[in-house]
């Protein structure tokens, strides 16, 4: 996990071994409602 050619950062410095997904959204996009909606589902089932 380089960042950047310096080497300042790599995968030894971070110990994670689960899969992230980033989706960058616009203001007034609707993402804490649908982050409310998720979590309530969660707390329901």
């Amino acid at each position: 996990m380089k960042f950047d050619s310096s080497g300042i950062l790599s995968e030894k410095m971070f110990e994670e071994n689960w899969r992230r997904f980033v989706i960058k959204m616009a203001t007034g996009s609707g993402k804490t409602k649908v982050l409310s909606l998720n979590f309530s589902m969660v707390l329901l089932s």
